[in-house]
């Protein structure tokens, strides 16, 4: 697995306070995966840890790199975090949720500086997120996942304007249309299961409104476009 994290696989969390460790300053941080990747010691280790913040977007990097986790902004923690991501840099590069914290204007740079970093070093990279907007700026697949288990898969376009599966469907449903009016918003109604007991057949079926008979005893099979649509 340490051949594996970091040099193949990178991943970005979602909450970068709990990613970046109070009592240790950013330099140190930054600079123990790239020790650890590349060998390097010294001031080629400290130039390098510099670059790594300078690729995204930190200004003064070298000042930065003295300053602990609690002196920056949530956007600057975020992006920390990514450096430290890139740091080998990884063949695919999970990020968990990383816009979650940020305000929205933060939040649209950081996708941008996600996506030039991806064409830069030709990361493969899984977003995950409950954030259709997000989703449909910036992916090419999409999974929609419920209680634990892919319920449809396939091109983003395909899987906005044709949903297979009611869960996906009740997802796109419920976002506010600009423009639109309406008494109340549309809702999924009751709760998500308790994944340690699952019902029988489609976990999604007790909340579901076209749910039938035959739902409540079998999982239905996963949805899925295929590549070239």
């Amino acid at each position: 697995m340490q051949r594996l994290r970091g040099r193949k696989v990178g991943m970005i969390l979602q909450d970068p306070m709990s990613s970046l460790n109070p009592v240790f300053s950013i330099g140190r941080q930054v600079r123990e995966p790239v020790s650890m990747y590349h060998g390097l010691r010294g001031q080629a280790l400290q130039e390098r840890a510099a670059e790594l913040l300078a690729a995204v977007r930190i200004p003064s990097p070298a000042e930065r790199l003295r300053a602990f986790p609690h002196q920056l902004s949530g956007g600057m923690r975020q992006r920390v975090v990514g450096a430290m991501a890139i740091a080998a840099p990884p063949r695919l590069l999970i990020a968990d949720e990383p816009t979650t914290s940020l305000d929205l204007t933060i939040q649209a740079q950081y996708l941008q500086l996600l996506e030039e970093l991806q064409q830069k070093h030709g990361l493969a990279m899984i977003f995950i997120t409950h954030n259709l907007g997000i989703v449909s700026k910036i992916c090419d697949r999409v999974a929609v996942m419920y209680a634990g288990r892919i319920v449809e898969a396939g091109p983003v376009r395909q899987i906005f304007t044709s949903p297979a599966h009611p869960y996906t469907r009740a997802l796109l449903e419920s976002i506010p249309r600009l423009g639109a009016r309406m008494n109340r918003l549309t809702a999924i109604e009751g709760q998500p299961p308790d994944l340690a007991r699952l019902p029988a057949g489609c976990a999604f079926a007790p909340r579901c409104p076209q749910v039938m008979e035959r739902c409540r005893i079998e999982a239905p099979p996963n949805l899925r476009w295929p590549r070239g649509r």
